[in-house]
This record gives C-alpha cells, sequence and structure tokens, in this order.
C-alpha cells in the first residue's frame, strides 16, 4: 500500500507516519522509485500506535508494546494507574492546604509522597530495563 492509502486506513497525517517511522515503528519497503509501500502488519501496527498515542502512551512505551507482543501491557496499566493515583493524593493534600492544614504537616505529607515516588520511579526503571 502507497502512504496515501495507509493515511486514509488509520487517520493518520503523513508527518506522523514519517515520525513513527524515524521512530522505528513501522519499517514500510522502499521500492527502486523511493515510493514506500506498505504491509498489512504496517497498516495494522500503525492502527495500533493510534490508539496507544490517543490513550496517552509515550513512543518509547508503545515501541516496548510492538516489541513484546502486548505483554507489557499490565505494567503499564499499573504505571499509569499509579500516577493517576499519585496525582490524586495530591490534589488531597492541596485541598488540605486550602482548608488551613498546618504547613509542617502538608510539607512532611509532601515529602512522604516525594520518597514514595523515587522508589517508584526507582523500580519501575529498573523493571523496564530488565524487560
Amino acid at each position: 500500500m502507497l502512504r496515501s492509502e495507509i493515511q486514509e486506513k488509520t487517520g493518520l497525517t503523513r508527518k506522523a507516519i514519517e515520525y513513527y517511522e524515524n521512530k522505528d515503528l513501522v519499517k514500510p519497503q522502499k521500492t527502486i522509485n523511493v515510493f514506500r509501500n506498505y504491509s498489512q502488519e504496517d497498516l495494522a501496527s500503525l492502527k495500533k500506535i493510534s490508539v496507544y498515542r490517543k490513550l496517552g502512551l509515550s513512543v518509547y512505551e508503545i515501541k516496548k508494546i510492538l516489541q513484546d507482543n502486548e505483554n507489557i501491557l499490565p505494567s503499564i496499566l499499573r504505571k499509569k494507574q499509579y500516577y493517576s493515583d499519585l496525582e490524586n493524593r495530591k490534589n488531597e493534600i492541596l485541598k488540605l492546604l486550602s482548608l488551613g492544614e498546618n504547613i509542617d504537616t502538608i510539607n512532611q505529607m509532601l515529602t512522604n509522597l516525594e520518597k514514595e515516588e523515587t522508589i517508584y520511579t526507582l523500580l519501575e526503571n529498573y523493571a523496564w530495563k530488565n524487560q
């Protein structure tokens, strides 16, 4: 398939498709006249990439998913859930601050949250490197 067909079938722009090619997420064959020839596999990958990007996944995460045949999705889901929970906890602390909670108490809560976040990040980075 030509890029125009891929654009039509995926809804992605030419620029987006080229970006994903540059990031080695898809690797279309190039013909003698320098046209790109996209396979059904490329089409399927680009459709998945489009969905993953709409869900807020990074290119790095998507590359890991495509390389790992989606076995890493639960790990990514846990990571997204953790950061969502972290934001909720920060909002709760902000709410306490607005209600007049002692600044030292707030500061201690934030320090504890930062320590937890650092530990989580270190563990997550270790896990990603070893997958």
